[in-house]
C-alpha cells in the first residue's frame, strides 16, 4: 500500500510539474507568448489548424491555371512565371513543413515566420548564384525580371547647395523642401521603426542612428549619394526621420509589453530586451557584432544598388529590405535568447541564414566593386581625415575593451583612464563628422597637411625638370 501511494503521489507531482512552467521556461518564452488557457473561438480554431491539404489544393489550382489557361508566346514572360512558380512552390513547402522557427516566434502565426525564412533562403541562393557571374551578366539577369534595369544610374547630389535660406529661388527654403520630398525620408522612418522593433532599446537605437550617419560620412568618397549637408544628417535624418521611426517603434513595443493583446483568441504580448552590454566581455562582443552586421546590412543596400544599377524606386530594394527585416526579427530574438539563457546551446536557423546573407552580400560587393570593370566603388582612397581617426578609434576601443573587462577591482586611476578613452573616442567620431561633411570640413585642410609628406628638394627638382 505504501508503494502504491508513493507511486500515485509521484504521478501527481509529475503532472503538476508539466502544467507549471519553470523559471527557465518563463525566461525563454517566445517573443509573442501564448496564454495558458487554450483558444475557444471558431475563428481561432481555423487560424491555428494546419490546413495542409487546403494549401496544397490551392497551390495546384494556381499551377493548373497558369500552365493551361494562359498564352505561351512570350519566352521572357514564361521564364519569369516559371521562376516565380519555383519560388512559390519552395515557399509553400517551407510554410507547411519547416518547424524550427516556432521555437522563437509563434505570432501572428507560425506560417508567417516560415514564409519569411523561405524568402531568406531563396535570397541566399540567388546571392550564391550571382557570386559566379560577371558584373555584366548579373545586370542582364536582373533586367530579365525588370526590363527597365541594366541602365547606368544618375546619382543624386544632396550637397551641391547646402544653404538653408535661398531667397532667389521659388521657395525661400527650396533646398530643405527638395530634401524633405526625397524618397529616402520615408525609408528612414520605416527603417528605424523596424530597428526599434529589432533592438527594443532606446540607447542602442540612438547609437545605431548616429553611427550610420558617421558611416555615410566615412564612405562618401566611394559614393556621391552619401554627400549630404550637415543639417540633412543631423536635423532631418537623426532628429526628425530617425527619431519619428524609433518613437513609433518603441511605443509599439511598450504597448504590447504592458498589456496582453487578444490576437485571434489568444492572449499574447511582446518581451522587452535587456542587453546589459557591459555585464561581461562575451555579452559586449556579441552585441557589438550584431550592431556591426545591422549597420552593414543597411550600408550594403546602397552599395548593391550602385553596383548592379538598381534605381532607388525599383521594387528590388524594397523586397531586399523586407527579407532582411523578416529574417532579422526572429534572428535577433534567437541570438538574444542564446546570449541570455545559459541552457540555450545553439543559435537558431534564422541567425544562420542572416549570417549567410551578410557574408554573401559582402563577397558580391567586394568582387563586383573591385573586379567588375566599370564599377568604381573601391577606386578612390579614403581621405586621411577619415582614415587615421578611425584607426585611432579602433586602437582605443581595443585598449578600452581589455582594460574594462580585466579581472580584479578597478582603481580610481583606471576608471579615469577608461572614461578618458571613451571621451577621446567620442571626440574622434565628432571630428570625423565635422571634417567629412562637405559644407563644414572643419580641420580637414589642417589634417591633410599634417599627414601629407612633402617631397624632398632633390625629388621636387627632378619632378620639375
Amino acid at each position: 500500500m505504501c508503494v502504491l501511494k508513493t507511486s500515485r503521489h509521484t504521478h501527481r507531482e509529475r503532472d503538476k510539474e508539466r502544467e507549471t512552467p519553470t523559471r527557465t521556461d518563463m525566461r525563454t518564452t517566445p517573443v509573442l507568448r501564448e496564454a495558458a488557457e487554450p483558444p475557444t473561438s471558431y475563428f481561432s480554431f481555423l487560424w491555428n489548424s494546419p490546413h495542409t491539404i487546403t494549401y496544397i489544393l490551392v497551390g495546384f489550382a494556381f499551377l493548373i491555371y497558369f500552365v493551361f489557361f494562359r498564352s505561351h508566346d512570350d519566352p521572357a514572360q514564361n521564364a519569369r512565371l516559371g521562376l516565380a512558380a519555383v519560388c512559390l512552390a519552395f515557399m509553400l513547402y517551407c510554410a507547411l513543413h519547416v518547424r524550427s522557427v516556432e521555437k522563437a516566434m509563434v505570432r501572428p502565426h507560425p506560417v508567417f515566420w516560415r514564409l519569411t525564412l523561405s524568402c531568406g533562403v531563396l535570397y541566399l541562393l540567388a546571392l550564391v548564384f550571382f557570386m559566379f557571374q560577371t558584373l555584366g551578366d548579373a545586370r542582364r539577369y536582373l533586367s530579365l525580371i525588370y526590363p527597365d534595369l541594366n541602365q547606368p544610374l544618375a546619382e543624386k547630389e544632396y550637397a551641391s547647395d547646402c544653404r538653408v535660406y535661398t531667397p532667389e529661388k521659388e521657395s525661400k527654403f527650396q533646398n530643405v523642401m527638395d530634401t524633405i520630398h526625397d524618397e529616402f525620408v520615408l525609408a528612414h522612418i520605416i527603417g528605424h521603426f523596424f530597428k526599434a522593433l529589432l533592438w527594443r532599446d532606446w540607447k542602442l537605437a540612438w547609437v545605431l542612428s548616429l553611427f550610420f550617419e558617421i558611416t555615410e560620412v566615412t564612405f562618401q568618397h566611394m559614393m556621391e549619394n552619401f554627400l549630404e549637408c550637415w543639417w540633412d544628417h543631423l536635423v532631418l535624418d537623426v532628429l526628425v526621420c530617425n527619431f519619428a521611426g524609433m518613437y513609433m517603434g518603441m511605443k509599439f513595443v511598450e504597448y504590447f509589453e504592458m498589456r496582453e493583446y487578444n490576437w485571434v483568441g489568444e492572449k499574447v504580448h511582446l518581451d522587452k530586451y535587456e542587453w546589459d552590454i557591459l555585464s561581461s566581455a562575451k555579452r559586449f562582443t556579441y552585441v557589438f557584432i550584431i550592431a556591426f552586421v545591422t549597420n552593414c546590412a543597411e550600408l550594403y543596400g546602397f552599395f548593391l544598388k550602385y553596383i548592379l544599377w538598381v534605381p532607388p524606386k525599383n521594387p528590388m530594394n524594397t523586397i531586399r529590405l523586407v527579407i532582411w527585416m523578416g529574417i532579422g526579427v526572429p534572428a535577433l530574438r534567437e541570438f538574444y535568447q542564446y546570449i541570455t539563457d545559459k541552457k540555450t546551446k545553439r543559435i537558431g536557423v534564422n541567425s544562420w541564414i542572416g549570417t549567410g546573407l551578410f557574408f554573401a552580400e559582402t563577397i558580391i560587393i567586394i568582387k563586383f566593386g573591385m573586379y567588375g570593370g566599370d564599377a568604381t566603388l573601391f577606386n578612390n582612397p579614403m581621405p586621411p581625415n577619415i582614415l587615421y581617426p578611425w584607426l585611432a578609434v579602433l586602437v582605443l576601443l581595443a585598449c578600452w575593451f581589455i582594460l574594462y573587462f580585466r579581472s580584479g577591482p578597478k582603481s580610481d586611476i583606471l576608471v579615469w583612464v577608461l572614461r578618458s578613452m571613451v571621451t577621446v573616442i567620442v571626440a574622434l567620431q565628432i571630428f570625423i563628422f565635422v571634417s567629412g561633411c562637405p559644407d563644414l570640413e572643419f580641420g580637414k585642410e589642417w589634417f591633410d597637411g599634417l599627414f601629407s609628406s612633402p617631397l624632398p628638394p632633390a625629388t621636387a627638382a627632378t619632378a620639375a625638370v
